[in-house]
């Protein structure tokens, strides 16, 4: 009978809260009125889903309205809590306080985080046997000590924000002094001396309040693995010179330092050398480079220079031989009329001068090919003996490898 009465009551309730204009009444008559003055009521929106957990269903259940503040800044929930169950829960503030958080998580993930957090106000629907309600409504009242609880009010926290706090009020912070002050200056750009002073200080004051040994190496371990070492080496000397209980361990840690410090030098030297080969051997084959093109260039001018002489040869040589012809056809044609004469003179004058440019042209060309062959041969024999390797050769030339090859074993 109590099971069937509970979902009955569960039902009815819902039905009326889930109505909107019901649940607008409802609103207006339980929320104190202050509130729903800064809310828009016409917004209101039911969420259709339930931050209650599994195992609680089927004694408490619950109802979210969604409000737009009249400022459209954000909104407000109004979160219903239904328990149909006769014994009421003492830890119910504690409840309502997860689901609370919920539902801004929700909010949070639904509007970005750029977005202005909602206001939550819970509401508990009740009707158990105990009248009236038994329990605590402010998780406050729930803590041991109230007047502290409400100096801790939840959902604030206390700021120890180092990047305020001055050096000197640092230092009077005993032992927490050191992981204070390596907190605060970890991430400066430089450790300058006035770094390693402060930091060696706080290492003082930390000895001198009897700071572990595994406090200690913490700190240490911490700071060479979060700075360049080397710019640990004054800290750690000053270490040595103040507190001899450290010297030891410390000294090992500088020698550690040296090492590292050498390591890395004979790095950089290796580095730099490998650089100064590559760099040299990039300036040598600049040079080989250039000296095959100015070769190859000067092998051509000169080339040029013999075809342009043995062709102006070849085409005196042809007029000459031209001329003498045409004036021997010529007197002897004379003898026989002047017209038939001159008309055969031209003929033939124009057909030598075609043989002759014809055998010019083929003999210019036969003799420019093989003065370009010497040409070539000249500036790979040259590379050759400069020591140039045979594929640089052949990319300055016109010559095969093999070609290269054959003029090489000529050489020798």
């Amino acid at each position: 009978m109590a099971k069937r009465l509970i979902k009955k009551h569960d039902n009815l309730v819902k039905k009326f809260l889930t109505d909107v204009e019901a649940a607008k009444e409802f609103l207006h008559i339980h929320v104190p009125s202050e509130i729903i003055a800064k809310c828009d009521l016409s917004s209101l929106f039911i969420d259709s889903g339930s931050y209650i957990d599994d195992d609680l269903r089927k004694r408490i259940s619950d109802v979210v309205y969604r409000l737009d503040l009249l400022d459209k800044t954000s909104c407000v929930y109004f979160y219903t809590l239904l328990e149909h169950q006769s014994t009421p829960e003492r830890l119910m503030p504690v409840r309502i306080l997860r689901y609370t958080l919920e539902i801004i998580n929700k909010h949070i993930n639904d509007y970005g985080e750029s977005e202005k957090l909602p206001l939550v106000m819970p509401l508990v629907f009740y009707n158990g046997e105990r009248s009236p309600y038994p329990y605590p409504t402010d998780i406050r009242e729930l803590m041991a000590d109230q007047e502290l609880a409400d100096k801790l009010p939840l959902g604030k926290f206390n700021l120890v924000d180092l990047t305020v706090i001055p050096d000197e009020e640092i230092l009077q912070h005993g032992k927490i002094s050191l992981l204070e002050m390596l907190a605060k200056h970890i991430r400066e750009r430089e450790f300058k001396q006035e770094i390693i002073q402060l930091i060696l200080d706080a290492v003082i004051v930390a000895h001198s309040n009897h700071i572990s040994k595994s406090l200690f190496d913490s700190a240490m371990t911490y700071l060479m693995n979060a700075r360049e070492r080397l710019e640990l080496a004054p800290l750690f000397n000053e270490i040595i010179v103040n507190i001899s209980e450290y010297k030891e361990e410390v000294m090992s840690w500088a020698e550690e330092l040296r090492r590292e410090g050498e390591e890395r030098s004979r790095q950089k030297v290796m580095s730099y050398a490998e650089e100064l080969r590559r760099e040299g051997e990039e300036r040598s084959r600049q040079k080989v480079m250039s000296y095959a093109e100015e070769l190859r260039r000067e092998g051509e001018e000169r080339s040029m220079q013999k075809v342009m002489s043995y062709a102006e040869e070849l085409r005196r040589e042809g007029e000459e031989r031209s001329r003498q012809k045409v004036m021997s056809y010529a007197e002897e044609l004379r003898r026989e009329g002047e017209e038939r004469s001159m008309q055969k003179v031209m003929s033939y004058a124009e057909e030598l001068r075609r043989e002759g440019e014809e055998r010019i042209m083929q003999k210019v060309m036969s003799n420019a090919e093989k003065l370009r062959l010497e040409g070539e041969e000249r500036v790979a024999k040259n590379l050759l003996m400069s020591g140039v390797d045979i594929e640089i050769v052949a990319s300055a030339t016109s010559l095969s490898t093999q070609e290269i090859e054959s003029l090489k074993e000529n050489m020798h």
